[in-house]
């Protein structure tokens, strides 16, 4: 079995019972492979990303109403995962734990989502200017704990603790007016940059992967169609236009034509028909 970067796994049946942070069905990537230790990290997919069982990010969930607030009903919350440090094992126990996906082609490679691949394409450009911001600031904070002998030393347990304590150090020094007591954050950092591909892109705010706000709206004349034929609609067939801000006014002025308000905004088609053939 030969591992590679970014590769697909599954945990075999017998080792689904042996283990709390991944279970059977799981999309689990490798993240990091060295062949000179015969070491992989593994990061599990479906929790870091919030995806289903077919690979697509959930969407936000509505928290059940919980007794201590009356039942009253709950609130809208998005996704949102702890991002676990990636699982490291030798080549021998990661060939008896996981399967590697195959296609006929070969083997399967994750393919993380647009808004960490290619998120200028995905964002209008002053979302895009404000995430990449936070993104420098985080990798400024992470400094050398990003080079491959840190991710290395880190994900080994290898001395990492003075790694991040001479970065701790530096950002008290730099940021003086800052209360600096815990490492916890540049740790967190840490996991989502290994987790995310060991890019730029991967320490963009997590909350933006679920977020639908970013995406780049209709207006009257261009036509941007949202779901998974993509934001700007390259990667659709349909010839079917999204309901823009002009088609919003022509289904209000519809609707008090009508006068659909005295019926809590039920509107029969046929009525829509005799009146449209009538004049």
């Amino acid at each position: 079995m030969i591992f590679t970067d970014f590769v697909e796994l599954r945990l075999k049946p017998s080792s689904a019972l042996k283990i709390k942070w991944a279970k059977q069905g799981d999309i689990l990537t490798v993240v990091w492979c060295d062949y000179r230790s015969h070491r992989l990290a593994v990061a599990n997919m479906t929790k870091a990303l919030g995806l289903n069982s077919d690979g697509n990010m959930q969407k936000p969930v509505k928290n059940e109403p919980k007794k201590s607030d009356g039942g009253k009903s709950g609130q809208v919350q998005s996704i949102s995962y702890e991002l676990m440090k990636p699982k490291v094992f030798s080549f021998s126990e990661a060939e008896q734990m996981f399967d590697i996906v195959k296609l006929d082609a070969g083997v399967k490679h994750f393919v993380y989502p647009k808004l960490i691949r290619e998120p200028e394409r995905v964002l209008d450009t002053q979302k895009w200017e404000v995430w990449s911001k936070k993104r420098d600031i985080a990798l400024s904070k992470l400094g050398d704990l990003i080079t491959p002998e840190a991710i290395e030393r880190y994900l080994l347990c290898n001395g990492h603790q003075e790694l991040i304590d001479r970065q701790m150090a530096k950002l008290r020094e730099q940021y003086p007016e800052k209360k600096l007591s815990s490492a916890n954050t540049l740790i967190r950092y840490l996991n989502q940059y290994v987790t995310f591909g060991m890019r730029p892109n991967a320490l963009l705010p997590r909350g933006l992967i679920n977020t639908g706000c970013n995406y780049q709206h209709n207006t009257n004349k261009v036509i941007l169609k949202r779901g998974r034929g993509g934001a700007d609609g390259r990667n659709t067939k349909s010839i079917n236009t999204g309901v823009r801000p002009i088609d919003k006014r022509i289904i209000k002025k519809i609707s008090k034509m009508f006068g659909a308000s005295k019926r809590n905004g039920a509107l029969f088609f046929s009525e829509g028909y005799v009146r449209i053939n009538c004049c």
